[in-house]
């Protein structure tokens, strides 16, 4: 089961990443919006933005390993994610209106710094795709001698 904190801090308010590689070792990336994670099924879903996502597609296609890595813009508090896609979706209402949660979260998270009160709206996300992949590992990656440590989480299904 993922662990409960890290359920919670992917809702937010967190900014996210989507990394891949195709079968020549070569990395692709792009936004995620949205995150959640379904704790008991050990998933993570993101909205990948259509926009930025062709490569992200092919990569995903070609080997299905997938990195999320989440940070909190302010405290830079930062988790990867690492497992196996398990497919993806035409986007319903219920991703739409977590979308427009998201951005808003982290609109009032970034207020709380020095950044403008709009600047993550400037950041396209929708239209997009949601993706869904299983866990198989969590990493500390906030800056500090903690990062690159592998978190006590043991999957149910490897």
């Amino acid at each position: 089961m993922i662990p409960e904190d890290q359920a919670r801090f992917l809702t937010g308010p967190v900014i996210a990443f989507v990394g891949t590689r195709n079968g020549q070792l070569r990395p692709s990336m792009a936004w995620a919006a949205a995150p959640r994670a379904n704790a008991a099924e050990e998933t993570i879903t993101f909205i990948l933005p259509d926009l930025e996502s062709a490569r992200v597609k092919e990569d995903l296609a070609d080997n299905g390993l997938i990195a999320l890595t989440a940070l909190d813009p302010l405290s830079h508090e930062t988790y990867q994610y690492k497992g196996k896609y398990l497919g993806s979706r035409a986007p319903d209402q219920n991703d739409k209106a977590l979308h427009d949660i998201h951005k808003a979260k982290i609109n009032t998270r970034l207020r709380e710094g020095c950044y403008r009160a709009d600047l993550f709206d400037r950041f396209v996300f929708w239209p997009g795709t949601a993706v869904t992949f299983r866990v198989a590992d969590i990493f500390i990656q906030t800056p500090g001698p903690q990062a690159g440590k592998r978190l006590p989480f043991v999957p149910s299904v490897k």
